[in-house]
């Protein structure tokens, strides 16, 4: 009887664990997602990743506005009592993305800006990061 060369079986075992942990990875809902409370209601998310932007990350969610500082403080983005670097304006998006009051919780950095903001029923939640 001839014996399978070992290299086969871990070779395939590598590729195998490789394409699992990419589909879960390509289908797991993002932090911003999953931080929703869970009586959370029609749920939209586009990330994207551009020319000018690593990343941007945009949510919208009906949700009580009773879950909007619970959610904020689950994302670590504080309330927006101080004056930001500059004055924040939400991301252009897609039809369904149309904030159009300021955003009540803001966090910025160097190389990031988080936005989080309620009106009308919904919650909004605004990502961006760059280089």
């Amino acid at each position: 009887m001839k014996k399978i060369p070992r290299a086969k079986p871990v070779a395939l075992l590598i590729i195998s664990c490789g394409l699992i942990v990419t589909t879960y990875i390509k289908l797991m809902p993002s932090k911003a997602v999953r931080a929703l409370p869970v009586n959370a209601l029609n749920i939209q998310e586009q990330e994207e990743a551009d020319g000018q932007t690593d990343r941007r990350t945009l949510v919208k969610a009906r949700v009580p506005l009773t879950e909007l500082a619970a959610y904020a403080e689950r994302m670590g983005v504080p309330a927006h009592d101080t004056p930001p670097k500059q004055s924040p304006n939400w991301s252009n998006g897609p039809d369904w993305w149309k904030p159009s009051g300021q955003p009540r919780y803001v966090s910025e950095g160097d190389t990031y800006r988080t936005m989080i903001g309620w009106e009308d029923g919904y919650l909004y939640y605004d990502n961006t990061a760059w280089h």
